[in-house]
């Protein structure tokens, strides 16, 4: 394959995956409850077996159109490699999840609720829910949404329908919760979730007024050949856009949850 042909695949290829990602995630923030993430080693390497050629070739990409030698790639190939073995394990384990949650049998049994904990992290704050259940004689860890945490916290018993993926992780797809209560549930959380990212808001609007200004009272000077868009500016774009079609999904999905589904 000729270098211009490989590198016309770069950005189809970028946004497909990028595009998979998305879509599982907005499909695991819809139709999963609950679940476990283990991860099977085997798994781990055939990520890392992967995702080690086109690491290598992105970094020595980014190395030799900033004019660099091929040692400083060396930083790029760690970044690259990590970055895509972490989020393919999201992609596998999450995908098998809602896969086998799919085509293969579930069961419905009341858990007892044993604890229902926020796990939080430095940087991210609450990151999500630590669900504890007892059902079919044996008691299992569960990761849940931040928002089940508002509406588990007072309960003591759950109907739930329940099943194994492939890889052996147990998952929830739907409780007996009323659809008001996960709606009140939700609120609550993007409230709080709005409350604790109040700096991060402050700063966004600080620089759309700053962008507005300079746009509008400090525009280019005329004769002047803009800049072209450098790689990482149009990944960084990408990504925006892709956030913002997510947050649009989510926002669509609590208004059909809302005026829809409760009705």
């Amino acid at each position: 394959m000729t270098k211009e042909r490989l590198r016309k695949l770069e950005y189809p290829i970028l946004f497909s995956y990028l595009g998979l990602w998305l879509l599982v995630y907005v499909a695991s923030r819809i139709f999963l409850e609950m679940y476990t993430d283990h991860t099977p080693s085997n798994v781990w390497i055939f990520l890392f077996i992967l995702f080690i050629p086109p690491s290598v070739y992105a970094a020595l990409r980014a190395t030799f159109s900033q004019g660099g030698k091929w040692y400083q790639s060396i930083a790029y190939i760690l970044t690259f490699t990590t970055c895509s073995v972490f989020s393919g394990q999201y992609i596998v384990i999450n995908g098998d999840i809602l896969i086998s949650s799919l085509v293969k049998k579930q069961v419905n049994t009341q858990a007892k609720i044993v604890s229902v904990k926020k796990v939080l992290k430095r940087k991210l704050g609450f990151d999500h829910t630590k669900v504890v259940l007892e059902f079919n004689g044996k008691r299992i860890d569960l990761d849940a949404r931040p928002y089940n945490y508002f509406y588990l916290q007072e309960k003591t018993t759950l109907q739930i329908n329940t099943g194994t993926s492939s890889l052996g992780n147990t998952f929830v797809t739907s409780n007996d919760v009323s659809i008001p209560d996960k709606f009140s549930a939700r609120w609550l959380h993007l409230k709080d979730w709005a409350y604790r990212n109040r700096l991060l808001w402050a700063i966004m609007i600080c620089m759309i007024i700053g962008v507005f200004i300079k746009m509008k009272y400090f525009p280019g000077k005329p004769g002047i050949k803009p800049k072209p868009i450098g790689f990482w500016k149009i990944m960084g774009l990408t990504m925006g856009i892709l956030l913002l079609i997510g947050f649009v999904l989510y926002a669509g999905l609590l208004i059909y949850v809302t005026f829809f589904v409760s009705r």
